[in-house]
């Protein structure tokens, strides 16, 4: 990350839902749940910074990590999905399923819109 802030950029980390030692009622929305991985919550974050801080350009935000995202849990590494799916493998790993949802993908950044 240090890398990024010396380029010029603003940077800053979100934990993603399901983090550690956070209440109950916070895993409680991830549990079966992993479809919207907590972009809600990042979506709410950027918000609220935007309104805060006048400079902050919410339609020039980018992601940044060190994880590749799984894209269908049906399918990705053994037992790491239970901890979060349960067992036996149910609705919710299609309803959480990349694979199974990629054709509905649109484009919400006006300013990509615009350069197409």
């Amino acid at each position: 990350m240090q890398a990024m802030v010396e380029l010029g950029f603003l940077v800053i980390q979100i934990d993603g839902m399901g983090t550690s030692n956070r209440s109950k009622a916070f895993h409680d929305v991830c549990g079966k749940n992993l479809a919207h991985a907590g972009f809600p919550d990042r979506v709410l974050w950027h918000k609220a910074a935007a309104a805060k801080y006048p400079g902050y350009d919410i339609f020039r935000v980018g992601i940044y990590g060190h994880s590749a995202g799984c894209h269908d849990n049906r399918i990705d590494k053994i037992s790491w999905n239970e901890q979060w799916q349960g067992w036996p493998v149910g609705p919710e790993y299609a309803a959480s399923s990349n694979v199974d949802h990629a054709s509905t993908l649109q484009v919400v950044n006006p300013l990509i819109k615009a350069q197409k």
